[in-house]
């Protein structure tokens, strides 16, 4: 029993980590960037409208399939913390609320959707059947203690100043990144039935309920995305056209 309960620590020890890394960009997103734009003097309703950009966390079963097929969990992980690392340096070299700004933060809601698709295939995958009920706690506890640490950000804005700040936010996802590699590595794959993206479309496309909110889930980034870049003024029609795709 000694080795068994040793190698649960050990996958409880990696959970930690890697919900931590989950969590951390999460409050990135709904705690910090709120209060940073409204020190910039950005209008409280163009704040509001950021928060769709958070429809990536929902949306992220669209290409999570890509992800688990190709494997290489931790690759993703390591990939895709450096990206949102290098999302945020950005941020911390910009000083207004334009559509530079926008991408960044669309670029970073998506890279963190994807770093859940990697850490929840991979953690599936460490675990035994009967092992779950406890991963599972562990994960929302330190998801949940990412979140909280993003706060730390708040902090540091008044101590190294709001660029400063998103910096270290920066380094430290960075290095969450590198930590990942470190994990226990992937179980080899079995036997895996062919996957591709077009399949999963396909599956959206019978379902009239996944097709309908694929529908006003594209709507909604549209509205969102010309709400920032003012399209409908550059695209005749464009509302137009847009509600003609979708009927």
């Amino acid at each position: 029993m000694q080795p068994h309960s040793s190698l649960l620590r050990s996958k409880l020890f990696w959970v930690g980590i890697l919900y931590f890394a989950q969590g951390f960009p999460f409050g990135v997103f709904y705690d910090v960037l709120p209060v940073y734009f409204r020190q910039l003097g950005v209008d409280l309703r163009e704040i509001g409208f950021l928060s769709l950009l958070g429809l990536a966390w929902t949306v992220k079963f669209l290409w999570a399939p890509a992800v688990d097929h190709y494997r290489h969990h931790r690759r993703w992980m390591f990939g895709v913390d450096f990206a949102m690392g290098g999302c945020l340096l950005f941020l911390a070299a910009q000083s207004g609320f334009g559509p530079p700004v926008w991408i960044a933060i669309a670029l970073l809601t998506f890279l963190s959707a994807t770093n859940d698709i990697a850490i929840d295939g991979y953690t599936i995958e460490m675990f035994d059947r009967q092992e779950l009920g406890i991963a599972n706690g562990v994960r929302i506890g330190f998801a949940r203690v990412g979140i909280l640490a993003a706060g730390a950000v708040l902090i540091l804005s008044d101590l190294l100043t709001w660029p400063g700040a998103f910096v270290a936010a920066a380094v430290l996802i960075a290095a969450l990144g590198v930590v990942c590699l470190y994990a226990p590595k992937e179980q080899p794959g079995g036997i895996r039935k062919p996957l591709t993206l077009g399949r999963e479309l396909r599956g959206i496309l019978h379902d009239p309920r996944a097709l309908g909110l694929v529908i006003v889930l594209g709507l909604g980034t549209l509205w969102l995305i010309d709400r920032a870049v003012k399209l409908a003024l550059r695209i005749d029609h464009l509302w137009e056209y847009a509600f003609a795709v979708a009927a």
